[in-house]
This record gives structure tokens, C-alpha cells and sequence, in this order.
């Protein structure tokens, strides 16, 4: 049977493993989301192009309708991992002067958000918390 010394030293030894996957999974993520910056521009610089050369666009969906309701779309994580965006981003709504539950209509991307902004009593249009599984 091992020795509370051979425990401690285990736990510490896994203490220390878990760290270093910790940072390394911040590191690929970071990278990840670097590897998306040149179609980020590239679709910028697309949209910016399409309204430069429209000029004055008479659309029924680019028109003010009579409603005012808002939509709200929430992007937020499916689980627990990213604590502090999560709650920044339900507070960043809730905080919201514009943004009640009588006129906002939310469109949630992952279930932190959803159930967060459910909890404060905002109506949940959509849930696509679904399309977090397969990007």
C-alpha cells in the first residue's frame, strides 16, 4: 500500500499535469482563433465593398418594421469552460438599457446564455445550441 508521502506526491504530479493541458489548450485555442483573421477580413472587406457600391438600399427587411421588439443574438458556451465570457455576456444584456424583457426576443447560441437570460425572464425565440457540436 503506498505511503501518504506517495499520494501527496501523485496528487501534486497530476496538480502540475493538469496545468500544463491547461495552457496548452489556451494555446491551440488562441491559435485557432488566429487562423480565422484573414477570412474575418476578407468577408469584412466583401461587405464593405457591397454597401460602398450600393448606395441606398430600399429593402423590406433593411426597413424599421412596427414592432419594438429587439433580437438578441447570444453566443455563449454549451458548458462551463469560459465562466467569465459567459456571465460578461449576460451581463453585457441584461445591463443593456435597450435591451428589456418585454421587447427582446434572444436568439441562443449555447446553453450558458440560454439558461442564464431564461433565469432573468427574457423570452427564448431559437436555441442553437445544437450547432456548437459540429461547426
Amino acid at each position: 500500500m503506498a505511503s501518504m508521502r506517495d499520494i501527496k506526491r501523485r496528487k501534486s504530479s497530476i496538480q502540475s499535469t493538469q496545468q500544463i493541458t491547461k495552457a496548452m489548450k489556451l494555446v491551440s485555442t488562441k491559435n485557432r482563433a488566429e487562423q480565422t483573421n484573414p477570412y474575418f477580413q476578407y468577408m469584412y472587406r466583401t461587405v464593405t465593398s457591397m454597401l460602398a457600391k450600393s448606395g441606398t438600399i430600399n429593402h423590406p427587411y433593411l426597413k424599421k418594421g412596427e414592432s419594438d421588439k429587439k433580437a438578441v443574438v447570444v453566443i455563449t458556451s454549451n458548458r462551463g469552460l469560459a465562466g467569465g465570457y459567459n456571465s460578461n455576456i449576460v451581463k453585457l444584456v441584461t445591463g443593456s438599457e435597450d435591451i428589456t424583457t418585454e421587447n427582446a426576443r434572444v436568439y441562443a447560441i449555447g446553453n450558458k446564455g440560454r439558461e442564464a437570460l431564461e433565469r432573468k425572464g427574457y423570452e427564448i425565440a431559437a436555441d442553437g445550441s445544437s450547432i456548437m457540436e459540429s461547426p
